[in-house]
């Protein structure tokens, strides 16, 4: 298995690969600093691979959770039988590689948001989606629902959905 140096050294080659030193004028210094070219490109790649990384932790939580819940039924089924042995073994197995790829999903990603935070000065930030405006005026029983949980914002005047943004020219 990799390990925690050897997968810092390649994310620290990534971060190295898309750095282009430029020397521009600082107005408010009066002086020459030097920038990175090609920052906008560096921050991109390296933001996909912590984003990719955290989706993929974000994925597998529910597989997990269902997994212990498996584990938890075979152990109640167990009756000594070698069947239901097997069973809970296999359970087990599951688990545990389970567990195994979160931990290493999680530090996977400890060390990707470490070397954005070095490479471009700011520490990585999971993007939250904003919510899903609705028109309340005009919100069915399920999407009132879905706004007490805090899901959908109910916004008055706010038509939405695909017509609206073609309507608007987005997307």
């Amino acid at each position: 298995m990799t390990t925690n140096k050897q997968l810092e050294n390649t994310l620290s080659k990534y971060a190295e690969f898309f750095y282009e030193p430029e020397q521009v004028w600082d107005e408010e210094r009066s002086e020459h600093i030097e920038i990175n070219a090609l920052s906008f490109i560096q921050k991109g790649v390296l933001n996909d691979m912590c984003y990719s990384l955290n989706r993929q932790i974000e994925w597998q939580i529910p597989r997990v959770d269902k997994q212990r819940r498996e584990v938890m039924a075979k152990s109640r089924q167990h009756d000594g039988t070698e069947l239901a042995e097997l069973a809970l073994a296999k359970a087990n197995h599951w688990m545990k590689r389970y567990n195994l790829q979160i931990a290493a999903l999680e530090t996977a990603l400890g060390i990707a948001k470490a070397t954005y935070e070095a490479a471009t000065g700011e520490p990585w930030k999971t993007k939250k989606s904003a919510p899903i405006k609705v028109d309340p005026a005009h919100m069915t029983e399920a999407q009132k629902e879905a706004a007490a949980l805090g899901i959908i914002t109910a916004e008055a005047g706010y038509s939405g959905g695909v017509e609206a943004a073609h309507e608007e020219n987005v997307g």
